[in-house]
C-alpha cells in the first residue's frame, strides 16, 4: 500500500512545530532506507568515528544527510516513547503493536532483528521508553552530533565522548532503529487490515 506522506526534510527544531505524527515520520525514514541499509550505514559511521585519521570513504554530504534523517527518527521515537508528556496518544497506540502483525508480511521474519530479543520485538515501544528513560531527546541529539563530528573529523569518538559510554550508545542506537522498524511495519499491517475491513 502506497501512502501519500509528503514530508519535508527539516531541522529537528522545525519538525517539532510542523510534524507530530510519528508514524508518518517512520514511513518517510524507511521509505528512504531499508533496515539493512540503515544498520550498514550506522556500522560504517561508527567505524569512521573510531578511525585515527579521516576514514569516511563516501561524500561527507551523504553522512550529513543520513545524520539529519536519523535526528528526525530520534524525534519520532521520542514521540512514541511517551516522554512527550503533552500527548501520550501515540505511545498508547504503539504499545498494542505485537510481532504477530509482522507475520502478515511473508518477507518479514523474526530473524530480521539482530539487536532485539524476542520480548523486545513483541513490545518495541518499551525499547523506545527505555532509550529515553535516563537520557532526554536533546542529550541524544548532542550525542549524535558528537558521532557526526568524529565521523567527519580527525578526532576519534574516544577523544570526544566518555569511553565507557561509547559501546552502550552504539548498541542502543541499533536497537532503536530495529524497534522503530518493528513499529513501522506493524502500523502498515494495521492500515492494510483496516482497509480490507472497510472494503468488505
Amino acid at each position: 500500500m502506497k501512502h501519500n506522506y509528503d514530508i519535508e526534510i527539516l531541522p529537528l527544531h522545525l519538525w517539532r512545530n510542523k510534524e507530530t505524527d510519528a508514524y508518518k515520520i517512520l514511513y518517510h525514514f524507511f521509505d528512504y532506507t531499508s533496515l539493512d541499509m540503515c544498520r550498514q550505514q550506522l556500522k560504517t559511521w561508527f567505524a569512521a568515528a573510531f578511525a585515527e585519521d579521516y576514514a569516511w570513504k563516501d561524500s561527507p554530504a551523504n553522512l550529513l544527510f543520513f545524520y539529519e534523517r536519523f535526528e528526525v527518527l530520534l524525534y519520532a521515537c521520542w514521540l512514541l516513547s511517551g516522554k512527550n508528556k503533552t500527548n501520550n496518544t501515540q505511545k498508547k497506540k504503539a504499545a498494542w503493536f505485537r510481532v504477530s502483525a509482522l507475520s502478515q508480511h511473508k518477507a518479514e521474519r523474526i530473524e530480521t532483528f539482530k539487536f532485539l530479543n524476542a520480548y523486545e520485538i513483541q513490545t518495541p515501544v518499551f525499547v523506545l521508553s527505555a532509550f529515553y528513560e535516563k537520557t532526554n531527546l536533546d542529550t541524544w541529539r548532542t550525542e549524535l552530533h558528537n558521532w557526526l563530528e568524529a565521523g567527519l573529523g580527525k578526532q576519534t569518538i574516544t577523544h570526544i565522548c566518555d569511553t565507557e559510554n561509547i559501546l552502550p550508545v552504539m548498541e542502543q542506537l541499533q536497537k532503536l532503529v530495529e524497534a522503530a522498524y518493528c513499529i513501522h511495519q506493524s502500523h502498515l499491517c494495521e492500515m492494510i487490515n483496516r482497509k480490507k475491513r472497510n472494503d468488505h
